[in-house]
């Protein structure tokens, strides 16, 4: 279920890449710069990424608060981070399932999300991810499986 030791290793200086590359990152990944993406870092301990993202006043639906297609967009940011951070970039295929459950609604501003790795296989990375509010409870939850090469 777990990454070999070895494999681990060679994926920490990516995952401090992610990290240290971030304006090239964004100059280079639209979506993120619009969702105004801020990679925070990777916890290998815990496979987890950290990300904030900074929600404009555009994001909002009629009822004032940040669209969930936007707040998905978030979700899927900081998945792959965590996804590329855990397994190298060169090795993450297609998302093959996502499932987001909106339990808060969420006002512009800053949003805080984190997405962790919960099983790997050869073939798949099973990851779930949450955002928070300016309230610190966790708005949205996602269950993500992302393919491998």
């Amino acid at each position: 279920m777990s990454e070999p030791s070895n494999e681990l290793s060679l994926h920490r200086e990516f995952a401090d890449s992610v990290l240290s590359d971030l304006p090239t990152m964004h100059a280079n990944n639209r979506s993120s710069g619009l969702l105004g993406t801020h990679p925070l870092r990777f916890d290998e301990e815990t496979r987890t990424a950290f990300a904030q993202f900074e929600a404009s006043g555009a994001f909002t639906n009629f009822a004032g608060t940040v669209q969930g297609g936007l707040l998905g967009a978030m979700l899927d940011d900081v998945i792959g981070l965590a996804a590329c951070a855990f397994a190298g970039p060169d090795r993450i295929g297609p998302t093959v399932q996502c499932s987001i459950q909106y339990m808060f609604p969420v006002m512009p501003g800053i949003v805080r999300g984190s997405a962790r790795v919960v099983r790997a296989t050869s073939r798949l990375l099973f990851l779930e991810g949450h955002l928070l509010d300016a309230k610190d409870r966790v708005a949205v939850h996602c269950t993500n499986v992302t393919g491998r090469r």
